[in-house]
């Protein structure tokens, strides 16, 4: 054996001994499910309660925006990132912001390929949610 073919075996022992750094991910993937699925059944619930007390459905939307934007930013910042300074509160809303492009780009692909927006939404999902996880871990939160 040569230096190099014995160095490269010793790199690959000590690389096959190493925790790997993923082994989070589980998880923080699972947390980010269940911070955004109550996230998002609360953002619901305030918009469904201000249509009910006669608000119109675009203050209803801001509002429940707003609500989400909030809590999402706590609850994945803390929980699931463990990373909630507040300083960071621009950074997620420009995640957002792109996000939300994206998901109107698919959206409107969909349609302009003749689907509903309803079917535009659900293809939209595995594009968002991912980069979501994505932009908030290397983005918003890192550290």
């Amino acid at each position: 054996m040569t230096i190099t073919s014995d160095r490269a075996a010793a790199d690959e022992a000590v690389c096959l001994d190493k925790p790997r750094s993923t082994s989070r991910h589980p998880k923080e993937l699972l947390l980010f499910g269940l911070v955004g699925i109550a996230n998002t059944a609360i953002g619901y619930a305030v918009y469904a309660l201000c249509l009910y007390l006669g608000a119109p459905y675009p203050v209803a939307t801001v509002l429940s925006m707003l609500t989400s934007v909030c809590i999402g930013f706590f609850g994945q910042g803390r929980l699931v990132f463990k990373n909630a300074d507040s300083k960071r509160i621009l950074r997620y809303v420009v995640m957002w912001v792109v996000l939300l492009l994206v998901y109107n780009l698919v959206v409107m692909a969909t349609t302009t390929a003749g689907y509903s927006a309803y079917v535009g939404g659900l293809v939209a999902l595995p594009f968002v949610i991912p980069l979501s996880f994505l932009a908030q871990k290397y983005y918003v939160f890192r550290r």
